[in-house]
């Protein structure tokens, strides 16, 4: 039977230390994964802990300094790393071998700047056996009297090509020496104005228990499982956050173990100056430490006028960091100061963990504070009712204009009362008196039977308008988008306002990005981004607040991540996945999020920490509606009238319904109309969805299969038949499972 030590040799690790007091640890190293691993032995009993380490560089692969990212670093280590142990130390001096290294890296620009001195001498020494040449050639020309052309002609030659080889050589040693002469200057800079620092953080695997000493398989199990968790933790967490973009942080891992003990037994690295002195240590170990060391500039590195580095407190950025990372902050549900303005109230506190416990203290904030907020949560969880309520409390307590586009044509519901059941029955528990609908003018492009945009666009920046964009193509819809908030942005930019005088509510706001546009309509979603984060960014200063809503603050990422960045005040509902990871930035217990019941939010603003609040039932509507129950709200009586294709599939579902009896499917539609693709098939049934004449419906049978219903008082022409006027109740038809058809 193997032994221990042959157990955990066989998995490609070597035995590099051990400690003998009272109980026996051994040390291991396994050179290809760079992992350690402690074994400790008590009696019959194996306890394996491995461990990785890595070096924080100054510079991620792109070349993108890393200090603005310090604390969103820390804390994503801190949430994904229970076991985690970071060790910093800081020096002011910076000895020359480190100046030199930093001025290399700088100095790449400049094919010089790595020439030797060695190299340097035999460049010139070369220049000089190339000038001897020429003058040669030059001698022995002037000896010949002219008597022989084919010999002139050949020295002309012969000297042409040694004087171009002379003026190249001198050419690359002007160059050389002129690098050089920048590598030293900078060699200088960072000498003078650096500072020193290393961060190692060391990630530690679960703690594996061996119960039988003796048992090879399970010892080897074990020693395997060790290393493959500490693989995936590299590959899935701590290389993807790092170095795939999240942060700009650069990460090395560790060569070799001593250099983690040196940090974390000594207190931390060896000074650079003690570094520089230690004359007997190998040279590879000390290569590695200088490598692990970072410098940066205490102030600005300039050269001949121009700023090559700019200055970093590293060590401050650090410092706080940590101290932040132990402070004591109680998150309150209040406002930190009186703020004047008008005030929105959101809903009641919800105290307590897990769900929580709804109390009467109602949420209210200040309009003032809120700065641009985004709403985020998965369907149904109560992200369009938040997003409702801010605009209905705006719209009650303040002389503020809205202007809301939105792409589902929810917002057209404001103009109606709440009639949901469901919804009103909640009214009791908030002190809500009752629904109501709200004056808004109403616009549509892709619908013939509402008024046109107005002209200019700008005047959509005073009053309260909807800019419906159901129906467009998404090139249009981007088009339209990105016009209006560039016209509304110019009039508002036309003076300076402390307070806000514009909400901008923009619900499903991801479907104005390139990411989830089609590539034909990519530069349309371009100039959108553009617009919207010209609004966010500069808004604020004009008197304009934007409210967005979408599924995920992951939506923006990337290209648009200015866009999340810019958001003053964050609302989270219930979600789960990527978006638990983006929340730990802003709440202690980002797993919250999963078991936060439907309209129950978490509030995050800096102005009052996080708060838990119960939203609200909206007062009016709240649903993607139909172009036939918008023209009822308008109070017109004309709706866009249906293609010659959509007609003939209309007629082709009456016929089936009169002969059968029953709805049809998609396919059996599709035949009774004579439509064999599958595609225009869709197109159309969405024209009929949208007009409000069908319905899809998932039945209760096996499979579930979904039948195309005539929507009641339209006929197979798509007229209202025996004067019936069109279903305005708006009550969402749901199938089986409780979605919505």
């Amino acid at each position: 039977m193997p032994t221990v030590d042959e157990s955990i040799s066989a998995q490609g690790f070597m035995k590099i230390g051990s400690l003998s007091h009272t109980l026996d640890m051994e040390v291991w190293w396994n050179r290809a994964a760079r992992v350690e691993l402690l074994a400790l032995r008590c009696g019959r009993v194996t306890l394996l802990r491995g461990a990785k380490s890595y070096f924080v560089t100054s510079r991620s692969r792109d070349g993108e300094t890393w200090a603005r990212d310090i604390g969103p670093a820390f804390d994503y280590l801190e949430h994904h790393h229970p076991e985690l142990h970071i060790t910093f130390r800081f020096w002011r001096d910076v000895p020359e071998f480190l100046a030199a290294r930093e001025a290399r890296k700088h100095a790449r620009a400049h094919p010089g700047a790595s020439v030797s001195a060695a190299e340097l001498a035999a460049m010139q020494r070369r220049e000089r056996s190339r000038r001897e040449t020429l003058n040669g050639l030059e001698r022995l020309r002037s000896l010949d009297l002219g008597g022989s052309d084919l010999l002139q002609d050949h020295l002309r030659h012969r000297e042409a090509h040694a004087r171009s080889e002379v003026e190249r050589a001198r050419e690359s040693i002007d160059h050389a020496e002129a690098a050089g002469h920048f590598h030293n200057k900078l060699q200088r800079e960072y000498r003078d104005k650096g500072s020193a620092a290393v961060i190692v953080i060391t990630v530690n695997a679960n703690v594996h228990t061996v119960t039988c000493s003796h048992h090879h398989d399970e010892l080897q199990d074990a020693v395997a499982a060790t290393v493959k968790e500490l693989r995936d933790t590299d590959r899935y967490k701590v290389r993807q956050a790092f170095s795939g973009g999240r942060f700009k942080v650069g990460l090395s891992e560790s060569d070799d173990p001593q250099l983690v003990w040196i940090e974390q037994w000594f207190g931390g690295s060896l000074n650079p100056g003690q570094l520089a002195s230690i004359r007997g240590l190998d040279p590879a170990v000390r290569d590695c430490m200088a490598r692990q060391t970072m410098v940066h500039p205490n102030q600005d590195v300039v050269v001949d006028g121009s700023v090559v580095d700019h200055g970093k407190l590293v060590a401050p950025r650090v410092v706080a960091s940590l101290l932040d990372r132990v402070d004591c902050r109680a998150a309150s549900a209040g406002i930190s100061a009186p703020v004047a303005g008008p005030r929105v109230r959101f809903g009641l506190v919800v105290r307590g963990d897990e769900v929580g416990e709804m109390t009467d203290e109602p949420f209210e904030v200040p309009l003032a504070q809120l700065d641009h907020v985004m709403f985020s949560g998965k369907t149904r969880s109560g992200k369009s009712f938040g997003q409702r309520v801010l605009v209905e409390e705006i719209t009650l307590c303040s002389p503020v204009s809205v202007l809301i586009i939105d792409p589902r044509n929810q917002s057209a519901g404001l103009l109606a009362a709440q009639d949901r059941p469901e919804v009103l029955a909640r009214f009791g528990q908030f002190g809500v008196e009752g629904p109501r609908g709200f004056e808004f003018k109403y616009f549509a492009p892709a619908n013939p039977g509402t008024p046109s945009l107005p002209e200019p666009l700008g005047e959509l920046a005073t009053g309260r308008h909807i800019v419906s964009l159901k129906g467009l193509e998404e090139h249009d819809r981007c088009e339209i988008f990105a016009e209006v908030l560039d016209a509304v942005f110019e009039v508002c930019s036309r003076s300076e306002s402390a307070s806000v005088r514009l909400v901008i509510a923009i619900d499903e706001a991801q479907l104005f990005t390139k990411m989830l546009v089609a590539e034909s309509a990519k530069p349309s979603a371009e100039r959108a981004e553009t617009a919207l984060n010209r609004v966010l960014r500069e808004g604020r200063k004009f008197g304009v607040l934007v409210v967005l809503s979408s599924q995920s603050m992951r939506d923006f990422s990337r290209e648009s991540a200015a866009i999340r960045q810019n958001i003053g005040t964050k609302v989270f509902f219930n979600n789960s996945d990527r978006e638990i990871e983006y929340a730990r930035d802003y709440v202690d217990d980002p797993r919250e999020l999963v078991r936060l019941p439907p309209g129950t939010a978490l509030f995050c603003n800096p102005n009052w920490g996080v708060a838990k609040v119960a939203v609200r039932p909206p007062l009016s509507r709240v649903w993607d509606m139909s172009e036939r129950e918008t023209a009822a709200l308008l109070g017109r009586s004309s709706i866009r009238p249906l293609s010659p294709d959509a007609r003939r599939l209309l007629e082709g579902i009456g016929t089936f319904v009169n002969r059968t009896g029953h709805p049809p499917n998609a396919s059996q539609a599709g035949e009774a109309a004579g439509l064999t693709s599958k595609r225009r098939l869709q197109e159309l049934l969405r024209e009929l969805t949208q007009a409000g004449h069908v319905r899809t419906t998932r039945l209760q049978a096996q499979c579930h299969p979904r039948v195309i219903e005539l929507v009641e008082g339209v006929s197979s022409t798509g007229e209202f038949a025996g004067g019936h006027k069109p279903d305005t109740t708006g009550q969402e038809v749901r199938d089986g499972d409780g979605h919505r058809s």
